[in-house]
């Protein structure tokens, strides 16, 4: 939900590739995807972000264009969507611990 937040408000993304991740931020095309617990490439993204700000802008301004472009429209299909991906996750939890 944050990553989504802050595409929203244009801030550019550094996120790791986790859950639903691909599903919303694109590598190099609306934000920068690490693997997780990979210090270095934290660093780099960092770098990357604080040493070009026009790359910095280009993903956030993708990012921005991402969320808009996506669904739902109204707060109840966004509740309903967001209840479908909880359950999602619970049954996906459920069915790995068995």
């Amino acid at each position: 939900m944050s990553v989504i937040e802050a595409m929203a408000s244009e801030t550019a993304v550094i996120m790791t590739d986790v859950g639903c991740a691909g599903d919303v931020v694109i590598n190099d095309k609306n934000g920068i995807v690490i693997p997780v617990n990979d210090l270095n490439a934290l660093v780099r993204a960092m770098s990357r972000f604080l040493n070009d700000p026009q790359e910095r802008m280009r993903l956030a301004k993708a990012g921005k264009q991402t969320v808009l472009a996506m669904e739902p429209r109204t707060w109840d299909e966004y509740l309903d969507l967001y209840k479908k991906d909880w359950e999602s996750c619970v049954h996906m939890y459920t069915n790995r611990k068995s």
